[in-house]
């Protein structure tokens, strides 16, 4: 029996309930970036094969996120689309968060279940979205984009990071994934410490670069570097971090710590909750004699600006 892929209930469901055909909408979702090739795909979809193979019926991963928009943008295009043609219903955005939220989450969950994809973790998202204060409009475009994003990678983890990072970031919403499901928030037992994990998601022009890097809950932790090796260590940075720059620990009761290793460039934090600076360890250039800084907690939905551009989210992953 073949299997409905996470792109093609995306594409089905934008043509059903939002009324935008699978041409315009691969047009709206995908940039004008050329691949190995020499045209983008973007280029392309005017060919129904191509669409329809290559485009729509996409297995998990086979596109490459940097092919894609900024999913923020290319959310409020796919609304601002949707209220055209829905421009006879009364509410058109409190009709996309009922949708989002019930027939089309379910019919995402289904098709990412099918392919051995964490359908809780976007479940979960789902549901904390309905239980948040925001605005019915604003919790529309998070249904939307959480939906998009996942439909477009194929990967749970970047697409709540990528929803996390735009409530955080540009609704001044500091989102958290509750570990419950639909209908069971009220039943649901509090995650343990056991249970919550964070993980970094790099952060590349504003967009998402997987994977998920899961943090070492231990006091041993995970270490940050350009020649960082071995077991629980990231790498994946820019020249201008040091070869051991920062490391991140939890201290067992589920809080998380960041603290330098002497860095030539140092680390910012910038919190999610108000979008705050601190510093976690000076540049060189800054620090003073004496102690280095001392250790700062980190929370989901905080960013860790390693030296100049080497940006990471942290986000919850429940295990």
């Amino acid at each position: 029996m073949k299997r409905e892929t996470p792109s093609a209930v995306m594409f089905d469901d934008l043509r059903r309930f939002g009324g935008i055909t699978n041409r315009d909408a691969a047009w709206l979702l995908l940039n004008s970036k050329p691949t190995n090739e020499g045209k983008s795909l973007r280029d392309r979809v005017d060919s129904r094969t191509f669409l329809s193979r290559t485009i729509v019926h996409s297995e998990p991963g086979a596109i490459h996120p940097e092919q894609f928009r900024a999913f923020d943008v290319s959310t409020q295009n796919i609304i601002a689309r949707m209220a055209a043609n829905r421009s006879g219903s009364a509410d058109v955005r409190a009709d996309i968060a009922c949708h989002y939220r019930t027939e089309a989450a379910q019919a995402m969950a289904d098709a990412l279940r099918a392919w051995d994809l964490d359908d809780r973790l976007y479940l979960n998202a789902v549901a904390f979205i309905a239980a948040t204060d925001l605005p019915e409009g604003d919790r529309a475009v998070l249904y939307l984009m959480l939906f998009i994003v996942v439909g477009c990678l194929g990967d749970p983890q970047q697409a709540v990071a990528y929803t996390e990072h735009f409530a955080n970031g540009k609704m001044g919403y500091g989102m958290r994934t509750p570990d419950t499901v639909i209908g069971e928030r009220a039943s649901a037992p509090a995650p343990s410490a056991e249970a919550v994990r964070l993980g970094l998601i790099r952060l590349v022009d504003q967009a998402t670069k997987p994977p998920v890097h899961l943090l070492d809950a231990t006091e041993e932790g995970t270490v940050i570097g350009s020649f960082a090796a071995g077991d629980n260590t990231i790498s994946d940075v820019d020249l201008d971090v040091s070869r051991r720059h920062l490391r991140i620990w939890s201290d067992g009761s589920g809080r998380w710590f960041a603290q330098g290793l002497d860095s030539t460039n140092g680390t910012t934090l910038i919190s999610g909750a108000d979008r705050t600076e601190r510093f976690v360890e000076r540049p060189r250039s800054l620090r003073e004699e004496g102690p280095g800084d001392p250790p700062v907690e980190l929370h989901p939905g905080d960013m860790l600006r390693l030296g100049a551009n080497t940006t990471f989210l942290a986000v919850r992953v429940t295990a």
